[in-house]
This record gives C-alpha cells, structure tokens and sequence, in this order.
C-alpha cells in the first residue's frame, strides 16, 4: 500500500476515533478475545489497525448482528477486506490466497454468525508464531474450513489444535509433502478423516488430542503414523511412571528430598506435555515461513469508508462451489492467449473469485474471475470484455442434461488428455463421450450438438494470468479470448 494511502487512511480513522472506541467497546462485550487481538495487533502493526477499524466501523453501521441472514452486506464487508489487505505491505503472501478461499467458503456457506471473529483470527494469526485463540462461533466453521483448505490446496495447511481449541499453520512447502506423503489413500477420505476427528474432539470435553494430532504430523514421514504416535505417547508414559517411582522413594530418603522434586516435577511436565499435545504443537513451521507462488492481482484503491453504500437488506443467494482446485488437467499454463473467436450469449454465468455467479455480460475490466494455473484455481484479473454478433450459435446437450450455448470455435478444456496442445478442443470438434474439466472435478460428459443458426449478441473475456475462466452452472472451464485480434464486430464494453 502506498504512503499516501495510508495517510488517507490514518487522517480519516482519526477524524472517527470516537466511532473507533465504541466498536472496540463493543467488540470487548461480544467478542472478548478478538477485542484483545484487536489491541495486540494496533502494537505490533499499527496502520493495519487502522484499516480494520475502518471495515468495523462499517460492519457495525450496516450489519445486523442479531439477525444469522447473509446477506449483500456480509458480501461488501468480506470483498472489502479482501481489497484492503491484498495491498498491505508485510501481509503473509501465503495469507492472501488462504483468506481469498475462506471468503468464497464463507460466501456459499453464507456464513453471518461470528463472521467478524472467523476473518480477524485469520488476519491476527498472520503477524504471530503462535496458535490462535478461537472464539466459539468460529470454530465450527474453522473445523470444517481447515478440513477442506487442507486437501484442496488453497492454501497452508490449517490444523485445528483440540486440546487448546487453537489452529496450528503448516508452511505449504510441508502441506505439499503431507498430502503426498501416503498416509491416506484420497483427498476426500482425508477431508472426511480430518473432520471427524475434530468434530468428536469437539463433544468430548476430555479428549486428549495426542495420537490425532500425532496423526497428521508424523504422516509427514511415517505411513503409519497413528501406531507411531501411539508409541510415542506410550514411551513418554513409561518414562513419567518410572520418574514419579523414583519422585516417591527418594522423598523418604535422608537428603534426597532434591531428587524427589527434580523427578517428580519432570513427570509432571511430562503428563502435562502428553495431554496438551506440546509434543506435536512443537513440529508446527511459523507462519512466517509461509509461502505462495501464486498471488490475487492488486485489487485497486482503498475503499473509502465514508462513501460505502447502503446495500440494503436483500439476501443473496450463492450457487454451490468448492473451494481449492479442479482435479482435471493441467490446463491454463499462461500459453499465448489465444482462444480464437469463441463467445458466449449475454445470460452465461461466469464464476467470480468470490465463489459466486455473474452474468458474462455483466462483467467489467479488472473485476476478478476464476480461472486455472495447472491444476490449481486462481483469481484471474479482466482485461478486457468482447462483444460480437454471432451468425451460428451451438447448444452443447451435456451428460447431466444441461446444455451450453456457444460459438462453433470456442475452446474447452477436455479433462484427461495426455498433452498440452490437445487440452483444449473447439466446440464444433466435440465428440460425444468427452469428458469436460470442471472447479469441482465432478464427471460431465459431452453428449450432442445442436445448431442454433440465430443470429445473437455473443461474449467472451481477455484475463490475465491463467487465460481461462469457468462459466455456466456446472462451471466448465474453458479458454479466453486473445488481446489484440477482434473479430469482425469488437466494441469495448463500457465499463
């Protein structure tokens, strides 16, 4: 972020310093142990602080806290934050693409309650080596969350600590190497493991999280790491029994009160270790080794708290998506560009980085879309928006009996070819039985074709990066347009 912004910034939060102490205030009555994080975070990085405070100043003007509707305003509240802290300087750049996916699960979970504390714990957690305190609406959704961050590839790995009630960070570098490790057979069976642990962990008040979290760290080099953790435990055990015999003898022998009080408080701190899972919590990577090759694209300016609309109380309803990768090909690679002169009508839904759907029509330069670098879905920025008039159009009858209108040349990404310059196939050259690359992997298959030879208004994006978005309900991926070589009608869309 640049210096001026952060003057901005800095002058306007003084001029509503009032408002300021009052959301701290109130965030002290409900919200106790962020209101503490609030404070930490103002010493250990002050313009930040700021800048939340701006946000929270418009989440207690406009959000209804009593009401557990999600609605536009929740959405205004999380993209602005999103906007904001993808400018700021020292923010973990691993940090970025992991609050980018637990927005978009936020967003189709339509999560309200506790949504503050879910996006402050995620913001705190970035500056500090340590675990974070949760508050008790946000751990539901961090169990869940950090179950499916972690198989997906959003982001560094996120453990949930059961003992403490606190998330553990793993670099990606050691998210990468656990999920490749063998310790579990698939992604889905880990996301379900990973989950139902937690979940239990939660009902009973006396688990002790040793061997679960055993589980995940060991499996890092050991395959079998649940009967290696259940050795550890088992040693640590033997060898706090074998301290504490000695505690008790050597505490009715003359002059051996000492060892008694050495050994006794050595098993102590032992049995203390075992039940808090120190053992494991101690094979945690700081979160300043995260790590991320890919980055959101810079957002724009600061959004200026004073001008924030009003956006009413109109509830938004967002289609179903996942978060993390499409297990399809590895499509996407930045390549040339060149997507031929393929468009969509003006009704085709887009998928946005937020997790929800647009209209193609409707989307203006340098608003986000998803798109696909290899196998991992990325925030792609917009360029630049095509419109054309189509003389042929075709509707692609697909395999869950949906269809896709479409251009005879627009490009899709076929799953499961075995080279790069066969990955994208042209509409018109779609063979029954292909199989087509989707956000969540789901089998969609090409059935028929049929010509549509009425002329229409027809779209199509240029985006950075990945050069490839995701349209329709399914959220099919296919190629973009290339800069530079319109068609024989290309006005600009206005933005």
């Amino acid at each position: 972020m640049s210096r001026l912004g952060f003057t901005i910034t800095a002058c306007i939060a003084t001029k509503l310093q009032p408002i300021c102490l009052k959301v701290e205030a109130h965030l002290s009555v409900k919200l106790p142990t962020m209101a503490n994080n609030v404070k930490q975070l103002r010493l250990y990085y002050g313009p930040l602080d700021l800048i939340w405070n701006l946000l929270q100043i418009y989440y207690a003007r406009h959000v209804d806290d009593s009401s557990k509707a999600y609605t536009v305003k929740h959405v205004f509240f999380c993209n602005s934050l999103f906007t904001v802290l993808a400018q700021v300087e020292g923010f973990p750049e691993g940090r970025k693409v992991l609050l980018q996916s637990l927005i978009s699960y936020i967003h189709r979970k339509k999560i309200a309650d506790g949504l503050e504390s879910i996006l402050l714990t995620l913001i705190y957690s970035s500056f500090v080596d340590e675990d974070v305190d949760l508050s008790a609406s946000a751990t539901k959704v961090w169990v869940k969350f950090a179950a499916k961050a972690t198989v997906s590839g959003a982001g560094p790995l996120v453990f949930y600590n059961v003992s403490t009630k606190r998330l553990s960070f793993f670099s990606t570098k050691t998210a990468a190497e656990l999920r490749i490790s063998g310790f579990i057979s698939t992604p889905q069976s880990m996301a379900q493991e990973l989950e139902t642990r937690a979940i239990n962990a939660l009902k009973d008040p006396y688990h002790t999280p040793s061997k679960d979290m055993k589980w995940i760290v060991e499996s890092e080099s050991h395959t079998d790491s649940s009967q290696k953790g259940a050795d550890v435990k088992k040693t640590l055990e033997r060898t706090a029994k074998v301290l504490k015999g000695i505690a008790f003898i050597s505490a009715f022998i003359p002059g051996g009160q000492g060892v008694a009080w050495v050994a006794g408080g050595i098993s102590v701190g032992i049995d203390l270790g075992i039940v808090a899972g120190e053992v494991v919590v101690e094979a945690r990577q700081p979160t300043s080794q995260l790590e991320s090759e890919d980055l959101p694209p810079d957002p724009g300016d600061i959004p200026d708290p004073g001008d924030f609309p009003d956006p009413g109380d109109q509830e938004v309803v967002f289609a179903d998506n996942t978060l993390g990768t499409s297990q399809g090909p590895e499509a996407g690679d930045g390549g040339d560009g060149d997507g031929g002169d393929g468009c969509f009508p003006a009704d085709t839904p887009v998928s946005m980085f937020d997790g929800s759907l647009k209209p193609i029509a409707d989307i203006r330069d340098c608003e986000l879309v998803m798109g696909q670098h290899g196998a991992e879905a990325i925030p792609c920025k917009v360029t630049r928006v095509h419109r054309f008039t189509a003389p042929e159009t075709l509707r692609l009858r697909l395999s869950n009996e949906a269809s896709v209108v479409t251009t005879p040349r627009q490009q899709f990404s076929i799953f499961g070819r075995a080279s790069d310059d066969r990955t994208f196939v042209e509409a018109r050259n779609l063979t029954p039985g292909l199989q087509l690359s989707t956000l969540e992997a789901h089998e969609l298959k090409f059935a028929e074709t049929e010509t549509e030879r009425v002329g229409c208004e027809v779209f199509n994006l240029t985006v950075e990066r990945a050069h490839t978005y995701f349209i329709g309900l399914d959220r099919i991926l296919v190629h973009n347009r290339k800069m530079g070589e319109p068609g024989p009608e290309d006005p600009e869309v206005p933005a």
